[in-house]
């Protein structure tokens, strides 16, 4: 299993990250867990991960505040995060994609085609 490329799922809600875990499954990717920001913090502390897939609306630290924090530390700063939020693409959302350093939104429920392009280039 430590062979397998890993990918960080960030969301509040266990329901998501089941659902985004069985999306990575047959990439062959292992999703390391993290139900906050600050969890997700501790989990990059002890696995090497290949991209970041960030709930944007969370309880305490938000999906922008994480990504800071994520940028700030020199070891994760070069992550791919991709923001993944329930709000349409015509939300606005968009405005916060280059202050934060991501490469793209996906939108839930995550469409596994998308996922797979997205994920292409970072694993």
């Amino acid at each position: 299993m430590d062979d397998k490329t890993k990918v960080l799922i960030v969301d509040d809600r266990v329901e998501n990250l089941f659902a985004l875990n069985i999306l990575l499954k047959p990439l062959g990717i292992q999703g390391i867990k993290a139900k906050s920001g600050e969890e997700a913090l501790q989990k990059l502390e002890a696995h090497k991960v290949k991209a970041i897939l960030l709930d944007v609306n969370m309880p305490g630290m938000n999906g922008y505040e994480t990504a800071d924090a994520i940028r700030q530390n020199s070891d994760w700063a070069q992550l791919p995060i991709f923001f993944v939020s329930a709000m349409d693409e015509g939300s606005g959302t968009y405005e916060a994609q280059s202050e934060h350093g991501n490469i793209e939104y996906l939108y839930k429920p995550i469409d596994k085609v998308k996922l797979e392009d997205a994920l292409s280039d970072c694993i």
